[in-house]
């Protein structure tokens, strides 16, 4: 997924960041970054709009109005920038169930890594499904 400057800029808005290495090129490049840096959480939005077709809701036959958002962690290693170019990777790591079946939960880890080979984030997700 290429990383556009303006979804940034966008995302930065939103969550009343003020910080000007999420805001601006210029004052990126002076703070010495590559270019406008996403916020820590940015990582959540890639995997959002570019889900694995191998284990994506659908794939896994879950409908969406019986989902709800256990858990997320963040491990940040290098900065997501604009016009980074960034791979995803994602697996389920864990698979079970609790309250005797009525709930399951999905645990999946995604990596992200920019075209200069680069891990810059890791992410563990809990999805959890009720019957």
């Amino acid at each position: 997924m290429k990383i556009e400057q303006g979804a940034l800029v966008q995302f930065s808005k939103v969550l009343g960041i003020s910080d000007p290495v999420h805001l601006d090129e210029k004052a990126a490049k002076s703070a010495g970054c590559r270019n406008v840096v996403a916020p820590p959480t940015y990582g959540f939005s890639i995997n959002l709009m570019n889900p694995s077709k191998d284990i994506s809701r659908d794939a896994m036959g879950v409908d969406i109005t019986k989902v709800l958002h256990g858990e997320q962690e963040f491990e940040n290693f290098v900065d997501i920038c604009a016009g980074d170019e960034i791979s995803i990777v994602t697996e389920i790591a864990d698979f079970y169930a609790k309250k005797g079946g009525a709930l399951t939960f999905v645990v999946s880890d995604t990596s992200l890594t920019n075209q200069l080979g680069e891990l810059c984030v890791k992410m563990r997700n809990v999805m959890v499904v009720r019957a």
